[in-house]
Protein backbone atom coordinates (compact mmCIF):
# COMPACT_ATOMS: atom_id res chain seq x y z
CA UNK A 1 0.00 0.00 0.00
CA UNK A 2 0.85 4.00 -0.58
CA UNK A 3 1.05 5.89 2.35
CA UNK A 4 1.37 9.67 1.89
CA UNK A 5 3.76 11.61 4.24
CA UNK A 6 2.44 14.66 6.05
CA UNK A 7 4.35 18.23 6.46
CA UNK A 8 5.33 18.25 10.37
CA UNK A 9 7.67 20.96 10.14
CA UNK A 10 10.49 19.39 7.75
CA UNK A 11 10.94 18.80 4.70
CA UNK A 12 8.43 15.78 4.10
CA UNK A 13 5.16 17.06 2.87
CA UNK A 14 5.93 15.19 -0.76
CA UNK A 15 7.16 11.99 0.69
CA UNK A 16 5.06 8.80 -0.29
CA UNK A 17 5.74 5.29 1.61
CA UNK A 18 5.56 1.82 0.36
CA UNK A 19 4.25 -0.80 1.97
CA UNK A 20 5.65 -4.10 1.53
CA UNK A 21 5.37 -5.83 -1.84
CA UNK A 22 3.50 -8.89 -1.60
CA UNK A 23 3.63 -11.57 -4.09
CA UNK A 24 0.58 -11.37 -6.39
CA UNK A 25 0.17 -7.82 -5.31
CA UNK A 26 -2.50 -5.64 -8.22
CA UNK A 27 -1.35 -2.88 -9.92
CA UNK A 28 -2.57 -0.46 -12.61
CA UNK A 29 -1.42 1.31 -15.35
CA UNK A 30 -2.27 5.02 -15.35
CA UNK A 31 0.25 6.68 -17.36
CA UNK A 32 -0.07 10.17 -15.76
CA UNK A 33 3.47 11.19 -16.21
CA UNK A 34 4.58 9.43 -19.88
CA UNK A 35 5.21 6.08 -21.64
CA UNK A 36 7.87 4.56 -19.39
CA UNK A 37 7.04 0.62 -17.61
CA UNK A 38 9.52 2.08 -15.19
CA UNK A 39 8.50 5.35 -14.22
CA UNK A 40 6.40 4.62 -10.70
CA UNK A 41 4.32 7.56 -11.12
CA UNK A 42 2.37 5.81 -14.14
CA UNK A 43 1.32 2.87 -11.83
CA UNK A 44 -0.77 2.75 -9.14
CA UNK A 45 0.39 2.08 -6.52
CA UNK A 46 2.82 4.31 -7.18
CA UNK A 47 5.64 2.37 -8.09
CA UNK A 48 7.22 0.42 -10.85
CA UNK A 49 6.00 -3.33 -11.44
CA UNK A 50 7.80 -6.52 -9.51
CA UNK A 51 8.29 -9.94 -10.62
CA UNK A 52 5.59 -10.99 -8.72
CA UNK A 53 2.94 -8.13 -9.53
CA UNK A 54 -0.43 -8.67 -11.04
CA UNK A 55 -0.76 -6.47 -13.58
CA UNK A 56 -3.58 -4.32 -15.79
CA UNK A 57 -3.09 -2.12 -18.35
CA UNK A 58 -6.88 -0.65 -18.67
CA UNK A 59 -8.38 1.27 -21.54
CA UNK A 60 -9.10 4.83 -21.20
CA UNK A 61 -5.62 5.90 -20.42
CA UNK A 62 -3.99 9.60 -22.45
CA UNK A 63 -0.75 7.26 -22.47
CA UNK A 64 0.32 3.55 -22.93
CA UNK A 65 3.24 1.68 -21.62
CA UNK A 66 6.55 1.32 -23.55
CA UNK A 67 9.25 -1.45 -22.36
CA UNK A 68 12.29 -0.36 -23.50
CA UNK A 69 14.29 -2.78 -21.26
CA UNK A 70 13.07 -6.88 -20.51
CA UNK A 71 10.80 -7.00 -17.97
CA UNK A 72 9.28 -10.09 -15.97
CA UNK A 73 5.59 -10.17 -14.33
CA UNK A 74 3.40 -12.63 -12.70
CA UNK A 75 0.33 -12.19 -14.62
CA UNK A 76 -0.78 -9.18 -17.12
CA UNK A 77 -3.85 -8.35 -18.58
CA UNK A 78 -4.18 -5.72 -21.47
CA UNK A 79 -8.08 -4.14 -21.65
CA UNK A 80 -9.81 -3.46 -25.03
CA UNK A 81 -8.79 -0.11 -25.96
CA UNK A 82 -5.37 -0.55 -24.25
CA UNK A 83 -2.16 -1.50 -25.69
CA UNK A 84 1.82 -2.12 -24.60
CA UNK A 85 4.68 -1.79 -27.24
CA UNK A 86 7.57 -3.77 -27.10
CA UNK A 87 10.75 -1.37 -27.79
CA UNK A 88 13.90 -2.84 -28.19
CA UNK A 89 13.17 -5.53 -25.17
CA UNK A 90 11.44 -9.11 -24.47
CA UNK A 91 8.36 -9.35 -21.88
CA UNK A 92 8.65 -12.37 -19.48
CA UNK A 93 4.61 -13.95 -18.04
CA UNK A 94 5.40 -16.74 -15.48
CA UNK A 95 1.64 -16.90 -15.43
CA UNK A 96 -1.99 -15.98 -16.49
CA UNK A 97 -1.93 -13.39 -19.77
CA UNK A 98 -5.19 -11.78 -21.66
CA UNK A 99 -5.38 -9.60 -24.67
CA UNK A 100 -8.09 -7.78 -25.52
CA UNK A 101 -6.21 -4.86 -26.95
CA UNK A 102 -3.40 -4.71 -28.74
CA UNK A 103 0.64 -5.56 -28.46
CA UNK A 104 3.04 -3.70 -30.42
CA UNK A 105 6.30 -4.96 -31.80
CA UNK A 106 8.73 -2.21 -32.78
CA UNK A 107 10.93 -5.27 -33.89
CA UNK A 108 12.51 -8.43 -32.95
CA UNK A 109 11.18 -8.35 -30.09
CA UNK A 110 9.61 -11.33 -28.24
CA UNK A 111 6.33 -12.31 -25.65
CA UNK A 112 7.47 -14.81 -23.59
CA UNK A 113 5.70 -17.35 -21.41
CA UNK A 114 7.82 -18.69 -18.90
CA UNK A 115 7.43 -20.92 -15.17
CA UNK A 116 6.38 -24.22 -14.06
CA UNK A 117 2.96 -23.91 -13.19
CA UNK A 118 -0.53 -23.58 -15.63
CA UNK A 119 -0.72 -20.98 -17.83
CA UNK A 120 -4.05 -20.13 -19.36
CA UNK A 121 -2.99 -17.17 -22.29
CA UNK A 122 -5.67 -15.38 -23.95
CA UNK A 123 -4.09 -14.31 -26.75
CA UNK A 124 -7.22 -12.42 -28.16
CA UNK A 125 -7.45 -14.08 -31.34
CA UNK A 126 -4.78 -11.13 -32.21
CA UNK A 127 -1.55 -11.47 -34.62
CA UNK A 128 1.88 -11.21 -32.72
CA UNK A 129 5.61 -10.93 -34.40
CA UNK A 130 7.14 -13.46 -32.16
CA UNK A 131 6.08 -15.61 -29.35
CA UNK A 132 8.35 -17.99 -27.04
CA UNK A 133 6.44 -20.79 -24.63
CA UNK A 134 9.70 -21.78 -22.52
CA UNK A 135 8.39 -23.65 -19.32
CA UNK A 136 10.32 -26.04 -16.77
CA UNK A 137 6.72 -27.58 -15.66
CA UNK A 138 3.24 -27.07 -15.90
CA UNK A 139 0.68 -26.71 -18.83
CA UNK A 140 -0.27 -24.12 -21.29
CA UNK A 141 -3.99 -23.39 -22.08
CA UNK A 142 -4.78 -21.41 -24.83
CA UNK A 143 -8.74 -19.99 -24.22
CA UNK A 144 -8.45 -18.11 -27.90
CA UNK A 145 -6.54 -18.56 -31.28
CA UNK A 146 -3.66 -16.68 -31.90
CA UNK A 147 -1.42 -16.42 -35.51
CA UNK A 148 2.37 -15.42 -35.22
CA UNK A 149 5.30 -14.58 -37.73
CA UNK A 150 7.40 -16.93 -34.65
CA UNK A 151 6.36 -19.45 -32.29
CA UNK A 152 9.00 -21.29 -30.05
CA UNK A 153 8.24 -23.83 -27.60
CA UNK A 154 10.38 -25.57 -25.16
CA UNK A 155 10.32 -27.43 -22.36
CA UNK A 156 12.74 -29.43 -20.07
CA UNK A 157 9.83 -31.58 -19.09
CA UNK A 158 6.63 -33.22 -20.72
CA UNK A 159 4.94 -29.69 -21.31
CA UNK A 160 0.75 -30.30 -21.64
CA UNK A 161 -0.58 -27.52 -24.56
CA UNK A 162 -4.85 -27.43 -24.78
CA UNK A 163 -6.20 -25.51 -27.44
CA UNK A 164 -9.62 -24.16 -27.43
CA UNK A 165 -12.41 -25.96 -29.50
CA UNK A 166 -13.12 -23.80 -33.03
CA UNK A 167 -9.86 -21.33 -32.47
CA UNK A 168 -7.97 -20.90 -35.56
CA UNK A 169 -4.16 -20.69 -35.23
Amino acid sequence: SVVSGTNSGGNSANWIFLGPIQPGDPISWTGVTDTSWTEGSNWNPQRAPVATDVVTIPAGCARYPIVADEKLVNTLAIAAGASLTLNGADLIVTNDFSNAGDVVFAGEETLRFEGNGAQTLDLGNRTYSRLTIAKTGGSVAFANGFTTDFLYCRAVTPLGLVFAAGADY
